[in-house]
């Protein structure tokens, strides 16, 4: 009657909302993102398409094969869009790429291994490696 569109972003949890009447059911089909579990083609993908979209003028090797950077970003994020994307914009922030005078995409060199680790650390902190198993076990 309205034509509001209503959407609920996060866990599974959120589909007991989608459930609280009948008539949300039918209007609101779940779209979900999976959780890309194991490293692989289908993670890799994802960040080209990522950095497609950002269409950057100067590369940053996110879904390059033949970079370190795919793996790494899957083993520091778990393989969950949650903490991928937080994890990424917080390197870009590291290297300036937010500051109101940035105008050099040359400065995307400067993403490395210890910018996307301290990036982690910033958004998830420091979790024990056990702690990180136990919280995507329960994923």
């Amino acid at each position: 009657m309205t034509d509001v569109c209503l959407v609920c972003v996060g866990t599974p949890a959120i589909e007991n909302l989608r459930k609280i009447n009948d008539q949300h059911i039918g209007r609101y089909a779940p779209t979900t993102i999976p959780w890309f579990k194991e490293f692989d083609d289908s993670f890799i993908q994802l960040l080209q398409d990522i950095e497609s979209q950002l269409d950057p003028e100067v590369p940053m090797d996110l879904g390059n094969y033949d970079s370190f950077l795919p793996e790494l970003l899957h083993e520091l994020s778990g393989g969950l869009i949650g903490w991928l994307k937080p994890i990424l914009r917080e390197a870009l922030d590291l290297i300036g790429v937010f500051e109101p005078d940035f105008n050099d995409f040359g400065i995307l060199k400067k993403l490395n291994g210890d910018i996307f680790v301290q990036a982690r650390e910033n958004i998830i902190g420091e979790l024990s490696e056990n702690d990180f198993d136990q919280f995507l076990e329960r994923n």
